[in-house]
């Protein structure tokens, strides 16, 4: 309290909504880190060669650059009763495995127990560890089994039996994911000081993500059941690298530093594509709202007003037949944002809930209230602009219109012929990660399969084949050839148009291919 007045000033705040709760999250960060450093720099001189883990820091709960002394990230993700290691693996992955590109030598990896949490002595399937553990080692991390052991420090067969099949496993693809890196395609930016902008007092306080984190867990969820291959990046990653990527989505990012605003519209000129949502860009670095949108130009609407409301709805007056989006008054949950447009195109617009009424879930007004989402040109790029917090609400209500939207008004501005890969007849439960070494490429598909309930997390059991797997992929040349590994065998494929394409044996848990440039 005394390092806060002298640093910062006063007493330290209480409500989320003090005008200094911003200041004080990052006065409490630096000392977080500092103290950190100071323990660990201790211990290095003590034992240079130490290994200190620092579980649940520097990961996607706090998306800051871990500092030099860091040497590897790790965590015990939310345990079956309150999440879902399947989602949370994948969430994490797509997160840490971007922190390569600016620190080569650190590695990752995420724990999942063999039992339903840490005070249980259940054991699950083991197609469920399999699947699981299959998710870090596609996403370029490193597997972490773990149980509880008994009072007597022995561990019991049947879980060992069910790990030696995961590190079997581990084992027999170790070549073909050892050194990888992910395929850049499309970039989510997962913004801290975004995060804390939301929730600066208490950030996260559950095992799973606080609403500060949905809008960006809805654009992770959306893109992968989408099959969209997808990093997401904190600041300094998000701007030493936008250009490597070939789209860019902004899901209720509120703050936007000038460094950050420079790349955008830099990348945008040069014809990358950005797709935006909610309250992106409305307030400065110290939390202070903004006259207008930071990267108005690039939006080509102007900021008016944040609508506090517990629903909006977006006005689709024709079916979009391709997306199966009906013409209908689409309920989006949370606030939205009053714009003007200046450059931008109308597509759709933005409609109050009936009669002004903030609370519950009235039905749509008869007038909109402006545009909701817009298209705008800038330079040789494209930038899409949705006025509803359109991510957080498919993340909260899961309804499955909302992903189609979110389907659509990518498709406007970066459509299936121009990804790095793309998957056809393809259920949402498959996932995909597309790796790259050298002159090779890595397609890792996981499947997915839950039981139904009605109270807990579903339990991954039972997955059942998927077949008729279309896999294209973008190349400039056409390969070698196409694996099917660890077993080698030779995948039948043909090469058109840039794209080589390949029909995927049945999936069961996992499967890799490789190409060969």
């Amino acid at each position: 309290r005394e390092l806060y007045k002298k640093e910062v000033g006063g007493e330290i705040p209480t409500d989320k909504n003090d005008p200094k709760a911003f200041a004080y999250r990052k006065f409490l960060n630096r000392n977080f880190e500092a103290v950190m450093e100071k323990y660990t720099r201790a211990l290095f001189e003590v034992k240079p060669d130490i290994a200190i883990l620092n579980n649940h820091c520097w990961i996607s709960r706090y998306p800051v650059t871990p500092p030099p002394h860091v040497m590897h990230v790790c965590w015990d993700t939310p345990i079956p009763d309150y999440g879902l290691y399947s989602w949370n693996f994948s969430f994490e992955a797509r997160y840490l495995a971007t922190l390569v590109d600016v620190l080569p030598d650190i590695t990752w990896s995420c724990m999942n127990v063999s039992s339903h949490g840490w005070v249980d002595f259940a054991l699950r399937e083991t197609d469920a560890l399999m699947q699981e553990c299959a998710i870090m080692l596609a996403s370029c991390g490193r597997t972490y089994p773990s149980y509880n052991p008994y009072p007597s420090g022995n561990p019991a067969p049947a879980v060992m039996e069910a790990v030696g099949k995961i590190n079997k496993r581990t084992s027999d693809v170790e070549p073909f994911v050892k050194d990888c890196k992910p395929v850049k395609d499309v970039a989510v930016l997962h913004s801290a000081d975004s995060v804390w902008s939301s929730e600066p007092l208490i950030p996260h306080i559950h095992w799973v993500p606080s609403p500060a984190y949905f809008p960006v867990c809805g654009a992770h969820k959306a893109l992968i059941e989408s099959h969209v291959q997808m990093g997401m990046l904190n600041s300094e990653v998000f701007v030493k690298t936008i250009d490597e990527y070939r789209a860019v989505i902004l899901p209720s990012q509120r703050i936007l530093n000038q460094r950050e605003c420079d790349v955008i519209r830099s990348f945008v000129r040069n014809g990358g594509v950005l797709f935006a949502t909610g309250e992106t860009c409305t307030r400065d670095i110290n939390n202070n709202r903004l006259k207008n949108f930071s990267i108005s130009d690039v939006l080509g609407v102007d900021y008016q007003s944040t609508v506090e409301t517990s629903i909006g709805y977006l006005r689709v007056k024709s079916e979009i037949e391709l997306y199966g989006i009906p013409a209908y008054d689409i309920p989006v949950a949370g606030q939205y944002v009053r714009v003007k447009t200046t450059t931008a195109k109308t597509l759709l617009e933005i409609v109050p809930p009936y009669e002004d009424i903030k609370t519950g879930t009235p039905p749509p007004a008869e007038l909109s209230d402006g545009p909701g989402v817009t298209i705008n040109s800038y330079g040789k790029g494209k930038a899409i602009y949705c006025a509803s917090g359109l991510f957080s609400a498919y993340y909260e209500k899961d309804t499955p219109v909302l992903r189609k939207l979110i389907l659509w008004m990518l498709g406007l501005i970066y459509p299936n012929g121009s990804r790095t890969i793309v998957l056809e007849n393809t259920p949402m439960i498959v996932e995909v990660f597309y790796n790259q070494r050298n002159n090779e490429r890595f397609i890792h598909l996981i499947n997915y399969s839950g039981d139904k309930r009605e109270t807990g997390t579903p339990m991954v059991q039972d997955l059942p084949a998927v077949h008729g797997i279309r896999v294209r992929v973008k190349l400039r040349s056409k390969p070698q050839g196409v694996t099917s590994v660890p077993d080698g065998k030779k995948v039948e494929y043909e090469y058109q148009n840039g794209y080589v394409s390949f029909y995927a044996d049945p999936l069961y848990i996992h499967d890799i291919y490789r190409i060969e440039l």
